[in-house]
């Protein structure tokens, strides 16, 4: 029996190898053990997470490492319920901006930003400076891009670099640029796995482009109907006609 929640379940999910429960009273995680762990900010899994203080906006937070926990003082942490894909975060300081810390509640790197996201598990991350720059950064702090116009995250280490025109090209998590073609808009869900290989899914001007991320890029099929691939190893075009990762319909 799962010793968690003394009110009822209103919703359960597997997330990134995470059992997670959510009630009235909060979100949980399972672990082995059917032990429950309440979450309330960025989290890894149910033995590395940080316990935001609900009490003081500033804290002290914990820091949970293992069987280490570990107080970070003076900062706000971001209030929803977050998986945190690689190894730092960032949290606001008072009047000053966001800072990135690791999960031993140490400061990553000197660098105060004026918004940030978390690193990713390719080890890299988007934030924006004082002067409205946007920047990709790496685990040290390094800025391997830097650009006025928007930096976005497609998924899987791919990054949409904007242009000032709206357009964007695509670029991984070391600021190299993967594919030149000016696309204009990507789903949610754009970059899927299937049989060990990478697909992404933009769109250019009205019609949808798969591409083959793992073998440079190569359009494998375009469509202006609607699109989507499927994991077991076909696109989807319109809810109704099926094509194989050659782009050959499926009969």
């Amino acid at each position: 029996m799962i010793q968690c929640v003394d009110h009822e379940v209103t919703k359960a999910s597997l997330s990134n190898d995470n059992i997670v429960l959510e009630n009235t009273t909060g979100t949980y995680l399972i672990n082995k053990k059917g032990q429950s762990v309440r979450v309330n900010s960025y989290y890894q899994d149910s033995e590395h997470y940080l316990k935001r203080d609900e009490q003081y906006v500033y804290g002290p937070h914990l820091v949970i490492n293992g069987q280490k926990a570990n107080k970070l003082k003076d900062v706000q942490l971001k209030p929803a319920v977050t998986y945190l894909e690689g190894k730092l975060y960032p949290a606001y300081i008072k009047d000053k901006g966001f800072v990135y810390y690791d999960m031993n509640g140490k400061k990553a790197f000197d660098k105060v930003f004026i918004d940030a996201q978390a690193f990713g598990v390719e080890g890299a991350a988007i934030a924006i400076k004082k002067n409205h720059e946007y920047v990709l950064l790496d685990e040290e702090g390094k800025e391997v891009l830097a650009s006025k116009q928007r930096i976005a995250y497609i998924g899987d280490g791919y990054y949409a670099h904007y242009k000032a025109d709206g357009s964007f090209t695509v670029v991984s998590a070391s600021g190299d640029e993967m594919l030149e073609d000016k696309c204009t808009s990507f789903k949610e869900d754009a970059v899927v796995h299937i049989n060990e290989n990478n697909y992404m899914i933009l769109n250019r001007n009205g019609r949808n482009y798969v591409y083959d991320a793992d073998n440079g890029f190569k359009v494998i099929f375009s469509t202006e109907e609607p699109v989507k691939l499927d994991t077991r190893g076909f696109i989807v075009v319109n809810e109704r006609k099926y094509y194989d990762l050659n782009g050959k319909a499926i009969n």
